[in-house]
């Protein structure tokens, strides 16, 4: 199971998947595929931003965990994370438009073609856990984007919302038990040595 840093590894890993499959082909510089907020993007062209976290409720574990035999671990929180990822381009203004949608296009095509984020696209404790993540588009309304985008004298940017899901956060929280060693059974009732007379 995944530690505290959780969070900040499922959000590098998609930072990775991204760069690796848009640099250097479609953009040059691998550093303009960013975690940033979108008030902050500066150079960046495709920008990921962590602007949500909910306890999901569909991957709650209720059961402890066995950690030894005397102790037992506290169940994880299941989380559902949510990223607005906006793109940028500093082409001219005919080409401003069709540059930002063959971006798009293909951000959507990688994050199609790769629901899971799994194995050797996780970083850190995620891939020693053994983590999957799904990685969900979110169909919201244009209203509700529009709510999302308070970011003050920042002209709303075209974007799209994922949802990557279930995030486990371990608990730190060990119960102490005492295990049964011997049991001792006492049977009554008749003498089983006594022999029955003739």
């Amino acid at each position: 199971m995944a530690k505290y840093t959780v969070i900040a590894e499922v959000s590098q890993s998609i930072l990775n998947l991204l760069r690796n499959e848009l640099s250097p082909e479609l953009i040059k510089k691998y550093e303009q595929i960013n975690l940033c907020n979108p008030s902050k993007q500066e150079d960046v062209k495709v920008g990921i931003h962590l602007y949500d976290i909910q306890e999901n409720s569909d991957f709650v574990q209720r059961n402890m965990i066995q950690k030894s035999n005397n102790e037992l671990q506290f169940p994880p929180q299941s989380l559902t994370l949510y990223y607005l990822i906006t793109v940028y381009s500093n082409a001219d203004r005919q080409s401003k438009a069709v540059d930002e949608q063959r971006i798009f296009g293909r951000v959507m095509q990688v994050l199609g073609d790769h629901p899971r984020l799994e194995n050797e696209a996780l970083v850190g404790s995620l891939q020693e856990a053994g983590e999957t993540f799904e990685i969900i588009r979110e169909n919201i309304p244009y209203e509700d984007k529009i709510k999302l985008w308070q970011f003050p004298n920042i002209p709303y940017q075209l974007s799209m919302v994922y949802k990557v899901q279930p995030v486990r956060l371990e608990s730190t929280k060990i119960k102490t038990v005492k295990r049964v060693k011997d049991v001792t059974i006492e049977l009554k009732g008749a003498d089983h040595d006594h022999k029955p007379s003739h």
